[in-house]
């Protein structure tokens, strides 16, 4: 005679049962997956995934997760990262001015552009003041300019770009 694993207390806790002859089945719901014992859902860390919360703060939550944005980001349509939101001018080149470490921008070549569009292309300064862009392959260029040099905006943060 067959038991019904699912009349079991603590069987399949955040999935659904179903029981089958001689064994039972457990379907998680979203944002859970099968523990190694095969009778519980376990909570996803979607966090550990890179492309989750791209240039945000990822905090994972029982099956799911929130993504918080820094200052002048905003969250893309998508929900899966953080886009700058602001615009600014591209600049060609950049040179010292005086001796406290100050630059000045000039070579103005883009007016009301993202930071990525400048600084994946040919822009050396991007803003208002103008801030310098980040160097090829820091962690901080690769994401921004996730397509390398030469502007190829970010697959998940175009919409708002």
């Amino acid at each position: 005679e067959d038991i019904d694993e699912c009349s079991l207390p603590n069987i399949c806790v955040f999935g659904t049962c179903h029981n089958l002859p001689g064994l039972f089945r457990c379907e998680c719901e979203i944002g859970y997956e099968l523990d190694r014992s095969g009778g519980n859902c376990t909570d996803v860390n979607e966090c550990l995934d890179p492309t989750t919360c791209i240039s945000g703060n990822c905090v994972n939550t029982p099956g799911s997760y929130t993504c918080d944005c820094p200052p002048d980001f905003e969250l893309n349509p998508t929900r899966v990262g953080c886009v700058d939101t602001r615009s600014g001018n591209c600049y060609l080149d950049v040179r010292p001015r005086g001796d406290n470490g100050d630059t000045a921008c000039s070579n103005e070549i883009g007016v009301g552009v993202s930071k990525a569009s400048c600084c994946c292309s040919l822009g050396k300064a991007w803003g208002t003041p103008c801030e310098l862009c980040p160097a090829v392959n820091t962690s901080e260029y690769k994401i921004l300019c996730p397509g390398g040099e030469g502007f190829r905006p970010n697959p998940i943060t175009v919409i708002l770009e």
